[in-house]
């Protein structure tokens, strides 16, 4: 046809070859990264990482201190108002199992009635003072939730729910000097040799500021369980002296026995709820005094029948 346009056939071998591109070049065009780039950009991040880690490790820490902290401080009102209702008689440290299966009531959270051991522990005891409830008492959720479910599964062996949560809030008492102990000389016999060791009165100690009443704790190894690993406190502590020296001369992270199941975990040194219902954190010189533990101490290294 005249005046028609007329076209070749495309040789294949006279057209350029375009040049094959990696993915990521299609995808970002002209903003692509080298490789060097990319190392580059994984080094700083790994940097500021390494710097970052630290600063929030220590944040943890910090929150972790004050939820204590402020946790012993509703401790120690709910103990003052649990003496403010029973004529100025504190909360016993740790009484006998005839005392809590007969003459005293002790129930759980869910309003069951409670007899030794669990009654025995100072948590469910002190728990109905509590405004904000008992869970105050124990690091965390988490915590409770497998407590819960330990107990369950243990039920069947005698095993409960309310004994596993008597076992492990994050402070344990001064039950030989504060309140009195069935397994820490209250009895008549140790009572007739030794007098009274414990305060039993709210408006008894000498030295109310000085004399600690609750204290970081942690629990022996043997009341480590698979289900629920290891806790982080324990219901009572142990001062460094009784009839005989007990503590060893330097806190070991790994023994509780060696220092009476105090822990030190807030930067080596432990919440210390006092007495006249004040709280300070104590490291372990401070605690290895006796005249801290007891308010009849009367030099640091005091013992029972020292004259």
């Amino acid at each position: 046809m005249a005046g028609a346009l007329r076209t070749s056939p495309i040789n294949p071998s006279s057209t350029p070859k375009r040049r094959r591109q990696c993915p990521i070049r299609r995808l970002l065009g002209d903003r692509a990264f080298t490789l060097i780039e990319v190392l580059v950009t994984i080094s700083v991040i790994a940097v500021l990482v390494s710097i970052a880690l630290p600063t929030l490790k220590n944040a943890r820490g910090v929150a972790r201190q004050t939820r204590e902290m402020i946790g012993a401080q509703q401790l120690m009102v709910a103990f003052s108002c649990y003496a403010g209702d029973n004529k100025s008689a504190v909360l016993t440290g740790l009484p006998s199992a005839a005392a809590v299966n007969a003459s005293m009531l002790v129930t759980d959270d869910r309003g069951r009635r409670l007899f030794a051991p669990a009654a025995q522990r100072y948590p469910w005891r002190i728990a109905p003072y509590f405004s904000t409830g008992i869970i105050a008492l124990y690091d965390n959720q988490k915590l409770m939730t497998d407590l819960r479910d330990a107990g369950d599964r243990y039920e069947k062996v005698g095993f409960s729910y309310p004994y596993f949560f008597s076992l492990f809030p994050a402070l344990g008492m001064n039950v030989a000097f504060v309140g009195g102990s069935v397994d820490h000389g209250m009895d008549p016999l140790s009572e007739k040799t030794f007098g009274r060791r414990y305060v039993a009165r709210i408006d008894e100690p000498r030295r109310p500021s000085r004399l600690l009443t609750f204290v970081s704790a942690r629990p022996s190894p043997a009341w480590t369980f698979p289900d629920i690993g290891t806790s982080e406190g324990y219901f009572l502590v142990e001062a460094p002296y009784s009839s005989q020296r007990k503590w060893a001369s330097a806190y070991s992270s790994k023994d509780p026995n060696s220092s009476g199941f105090v822990a030190l975990r807030h930067n080596k040194k432990a919440i210390s709820a006092m007495f006249d219902g004040h709280v300070e954190t104590l490291g372990f010189a401070e605690l290895d005094d006796m005249t801290r533990w007891s308010d009849k101490a009367t030099d640091s290294a005091w013992y029972l029948g020292k004259k």
